[in-house]
């Protein structure tokens, strides 16, 4: 259980580069991008119709999930947008939020607002509403020049984006907090 302390490391903060926890979520987050960039070009060769639209928008909100958690966890990245591209520079955490939230308010309304057993495990309008609402929410330390220097008192020009964001979740109708919780894993 020990592993060589690689899990006290994480905890104390003292990870060296060779720490599997560090570069396995890198491998994990930058595999879901290159699959979600290989299925979308051989997607956009078949025939347009309303499926593969919207099939092309739940792929490139899921790759911009996966942008998230990468910016989220790693900062500045290479921001790759097609399948087989030479690994660009990387890009500052900021570029790397404002694709995101690019990504998501263009897919937006290609994605379905049906909820239920036909819609499980794909990324609907309020699957996207809910992540741009968490990056907004965050946008300061997303946006800080120097994270090291970043304040919770600076401004967040995007606080009532949030506020617009939950309260189309909210309004929707579609999710009920107040069941009984268990109900929901049967």
């Amino acid at each position: 259980w020990y592993d060589n302390g690689q899990y006290g490391e994480i905890g104390l903060h003292t990870w060296k580069p060779a720490n599997y926890m560090m570069f396995a979520p890198w491998d994990c987050f930058f595999g879901g991008i290159s699959q979600c960039n290989m299925i979308t070009s051989i997607l956009k060769a078949a025939p347009d119709t309303d499926a593969k639209t919207r099939a092309l928008a739940e792929l490139r909100t899921m790759r911009a999930l996966y942008y998230f958690w990468a910016m989220d966890n790693y900062g500045d990245l290479p921001i790759i947008k097609e399948f087989g591209q030479e690994t660009p520079d990387r890009s500052s955490r900021k570029e790397v939020a404002e694709f995101i939230a690019s990504e998501l308010k263009e897919c937006m309304d290609q994605l379905s607002s049906t909820v239920d057993k036909t819609t499980y495990s794909k990324p609907t309008r309020y699957m996207a509403a809910a992540l741009l609402a968490k990056l907004y929410l965050n946008w300061g330390v997303y946006a800080a020049s120097d994270v090291s220097n970043y304040t919770p008192a600076g401004s967040n020009e995007h606080l009532n984006d949030v506020v617009a964001y939950c309260d189309e979740i909210i309004n929707s109708q579609k999710y009920d907090l107040s069941d009984d919780w268990i109900e929901k894993f049967k």
